[in-house]
Formats: structure tokens, sequence, C-alpha cells
């Protein structure tokens, strides 16, 4: 009995052993994806000489809303992967 109690906490002790290794694993944070890192769509443009008042303040607000949406969420997007990528470095 005492000689399979002393099997077993060898066999044990080499198993658990051989699970450990002594080479560093290097880590490293994700690239960013080029899907998201890709730019605005372009605003519109009015290429008439002569416009009319209504059409260019529809235009106007059209590009400002656009523009603030498209700069938001990259915003949003740009600032949380730079607090994810503290967070890693800081785990270190």
């Amino acid at each position: 009995m005492a000689r399979l109690l002393t099997q077993i906490i060898i066999i044990s002790a080499l198993l658990l052993t051989g699970c450990s290794t002594s080479v560093p694993v290097k880590r490293t944070f994700p690239e960013a994806p080029a899907l998201l890192l890709k730019e605005c769509n372009p605003l519109k443009t009015i290429d008439k000489p002569e416009v009319k008042l209504s059409e260019l303040m529809d235009t106007v607000s059209k590009n400002y809303s656009k523009y603030h949406e498209c700069a938001a969420v990259t915003d949003a997007w740009q600032e949380w992967y730079k607090d994810q990528q503290k967070i890693f470095k800081e785990v270190k």
C-alpha cells in the first residue's frame, strides 16, 4: 500500500512538472483591423456655379451630420483601443 502511494505521488509530481515551461511566452497586443482604421466617407460637394440657398443649406446640413457621426464613432473606437492597449501593458 505504501509503495502504491509513493508511486502515485511520484507520477503526480512528474505530470505536474511536465506542464511547466521555463521559456518565456511573448504576449503581443493585437493590431487594429484595417477595416476599423478606414477613413470616413467623403462629404458631398456642389459642383454647380449657381446654387439655390435651400440646396446649399441641405448639403451643409447633411455634411455636418455625416462628419460628426463619423468623428464620434472613430474617436470612441480609438479611445477604447488605446485604453485596452494601456490595460494590456499594465498587466504584464
